[in-house]
């Protein structure tokens, strides 16, 4: 204890001592410091000007002639306005010049050696026809066409079920078919109106046998044989003929048999003339060419099957292979020659498909396909719980009835409806993979349009038809 008491006296006796020795330093230092501070800067000396000093009076009269200068504060002002102001009318003037620049780029510019009238005739052509907005949109058209044709053949007849309506009121026209080939379907069922305006055959060849048989005279004639033809026609008639014939057009004459003055629900088989990149649609407005007659229709393509009653539509006319194009028009007995045509802006008609006539089938079913699909979300041997096909369990329990099957190949059906966000189990005839696709496959009958005025296409051999005049009295 009494070694532990010395060693506190030493260290209280060495700090005192440390502080004596920074309270003596202390003062010394800031008496070196502050006369550091106290003294003035050092300037530099002061350089004569290099010229001579004006005279007294030119001085005074300048010092009077020179205005009063404003405060420190006041021409930093002025300075940062004037700044402000010419910075914006900088910019201005850039943005004006930048506008022309767009202006001048964007003004077609005449080809060197090229007159400025011919660029001015050449901008009133493009006028008349079509401009660069149409050009845009045909082309937008033309691609979206294309775009669709790639997806039908990608994902053939597949579509999205709505989220906004039911899908049983979406698909109320449709139903399921347990065959495409062999299950029934009644060929007088829901009927349009315009199938009471058209001719049915109960046999397509006896009627063709007996128009033959009522007038063998004028029906046919043997090719390379002079044939003399008598008809009572208006003398103008016979005037423009005779015209015609001696400026060298040449004079066609027909002879129309029993039944041909009607219009029927006809059938062609037809073939792509020529693929030039063009996407025809089923229902588009077509010139059809059939023996005598030409005429404005809009057909629509369908599968030429030689097996089953019932063929599927097509949405585009294929590019290879034949297809059947239904239209209503007027009767037309086999083998006549068919040409399908496009008629564009100009005038010129393009010719897009060929073949020949099938006859009038007022009978002939064209039924239109829809898929809607679904993910499988959890498999368990041949069960599945399957998703986004339906979006609430009303659909679920209307759709039951319906066959589903696979883009594998496998066969199932829907067993009920879970949740309420149109989830459903599904069993399946084998077990199926996450990478598969649930499908349901659903029909409907659809039909050519039917023309607006179809005496254009009864009287007319092409164009818009006259009024003919009145005959003169048989004597």
């Amino acid at each position: 204890a009494e070694e532990e008491a010395e060693e506190e006296a030493v260290d209280v006796g060495v700090s005192e001592e440390e502080e004596d020795d920074t309270a003596a330093t202390a003062p010394e230092t800031a008496v070196e410091e502050a006369p550091a501070a106290l003294t003035p800067p050092m300037t530099p000396p002061m350089t004569p000007p290099l010229t001579s000093p004006l005279p007294a009076a030119d001085a005074r009269v300048e010092e009077e002639a020179r205005p009063a200068s404003p405060p420190l504060e006041d021409t930093l002002e002025l300075s940062l306005e004037e700044q402000s102001v010419e910075g914006r009318e900088e910019a201005v003037e850039e943005r004006e010049a930048a506008v022309e620049e767009r202006e001048e780029a964007a003004e077609p510019r005449t080809p060197p050696g090229e007159p400025e009238d011919l660029a001015e005739e050449d901008e009133e052509e493009s006028e008349d026809g079509m401009d660069a907005d149409a050009e845009a949109a045909d082309a937008e058209g033309f691609l979206a066409r294309r775009r669709a044709a790639t997806e039908e053949s990608d994902f053939p007849d597949e579509v999205d079920t709505p989220v906004d309506m039911p899908a049983r009121t979406r698909f109320q026209k449709y139903r399921g078919l347990k065959s495409f080939r062999s299950s029934p379907w009644d060929p007088l069922e829901n009927l349009p109106s315009e199938y009471a305006k058209i001719a049915h055959f109960r046999s397509l060849n006896a009627s063709r046998l007996r128009a033959v048989a009522e007038d063998p005279n004028s029906a046919y004639a043997p090719v390379g044989a002079y044939v003399t033809v008598w008809f009572s026609v208006p003398a103008e008639y016979a005037e423009s003929a005779v015209a015609k014939s001696a400026a060298g057009e040449v004079l066609v004459v027909g002879a129309l048999q029993r039944y041909e003055n009607s219009m029927a629900a006809m059938h062609y088989n037809v073939t792509r003339a020529k693929d030039d990149g063009d996407v025809i649609r089923s229902k588009d407005t077509l010139v059809v060419i059939c023996g005598l007659r030409r005429f404005e229709a809009q057909p629509i393509f369908s599968e030429d099957r030689h097996q089953g009653d019932k063929h599927k539509i097509l949405r585009f006319l294929p590019p290879r292979g034949s297809c059947c194009a239904s239209l209503f028009a007027p009767v037309a007995w086999a083998p006549a020659p068919v040409l399908l045509c496009r008629r564009h802006k100009s005038g010129a008609m393009t010719v897009v498909a060929a073949g020949s006539c099938v006859g009038p089938r007022a009978n002939r079913i064209t039924l239109k396909r829809l898929v809607i699909t679904a993910l499988p979300l959890k498999l368990k041997k041949r069960k599945a719980t399957c998703r986004f096909m339906f979006f609430n369990p009303d659909d679920v329990r209307w759709f039951k009835p319906v066959e589903l099957w696979t883009k594998e190949g496998r066969r199932g059906h829907i067993k009920e409806s879970l949740g309420t966000h149109g989830y459903m189990k599904c069993t399946f005839d084998a077990p199926i993979q996450h990478s598969d696709t649930v499908c349901m496959s659903l029909y409907k009958r659809v039909f050519p349009p039917y023309p607006e005025d179809p005496t254009v296409q009864l009287d007319t051999l092409g164009g818009t038809p006259k009024p003919l005049p009145a005959l003169p009295a048989p004597p």
